[in-house]
């Protein structure tokens, strides 16, 4: 059958505008999708000045965190510096009180050492006292003997002069004289002794007081110390 140029230019036709249309819808979808990709563009561009924005200030926070971090670290070593400072202080301060304690006992200890040698030159300067009033007692004594057997020595020699023609009466005048010259001599022994313990009992008592006077210089300084320390 021969074809139809009617139908057949209909039909072109037809296929024209279908293609034209199809053209036209590609072109619309084309510009669309060119404004999408503009439009994506745009938001990766903004996404990746917004991304370097983060990375910069990512960075700088990081810079940041080393930062804090040092300085975290300074000052942990400027506590434990502080804290090595304070142990140091209280080391010190604890030394200082052992030293000044033990100086309290050496400076108690002294004042008992002083009291006691007071003590003891007090009791012996009683004793020496005392025994200066037994040697006056001694020397009165003997005062009073020796004046007494002056006294009998006078006497026998008077009645040697009045009984001198009697033998018997001169030999007994003669042995009470011997006598009493052998008691002078035995007063005069006993107060030859009570001299030398006098002198004995004086140089203890000075050698006390110079005890005494080294105790006191020894507490001056000891109490001087304790007062620097504290």
């Amino acid at each position: 059958h021969p074809a139809d140029p009617a139908g057949v230019g209909g039909a072109v036709a037809d296929q024209v505008v279908q293609l034209k249309t199809e053209i036209k819808e590609l072109r619309r979808r084309l510009l669309k999708a060119d404004r999408g990709f503009l439009d994506c563009n745009k938001l990766y561009q903004q996404t990746k000045k917004d991304n370097t924005a983060l990375i910069r200030d990512v960075e700088s926070l990081g810079s940041s965190f080393e930062d804090m971090q040092e300085q975290n670290v300074r000052l942990l070593q400027t506590l434990k510096e502080k804290d090595e400072q304070h142990n140091e202080m209280l080391r010190q301060r604890t030394k200082e009180k052992n030293q000044r304690d033990i100086l309290q006992d050496e400076k108690r200890a002294l004042k008992e050492k002083l009291d006691a040698a007071e003590a003891l030159c007090k009791a012996r300067s009683e004793e020496t006292e005392k025994g200066k009033q037994e040697l006056d007692a001694q020397r009165q004594e003997i005062s009073k003997r020796a004046k007494e057997d002056e006294l009998g020595l006078q006497i026998s020699k008077e009645h040697a002069k009045v009984v001198s023609l009697r033998e018997h009466a001169a030999k007994d005048s003669k042995r009470e004289a011997e006598r009493a010259k052998a008691t002078l001599a035995e007063h005069h022994k006993d107060k030859s002794e009570s001299l030398h313990q006098v002198q004995e009992m004086k140089y203890e008592n000075n050698r006390l007081t110079e005890e005494l006077e080294r105790v006191k210089r020894n507490l001056t300084k000891a109490e001087s110390s304790a007062g620097g320390s504290g």
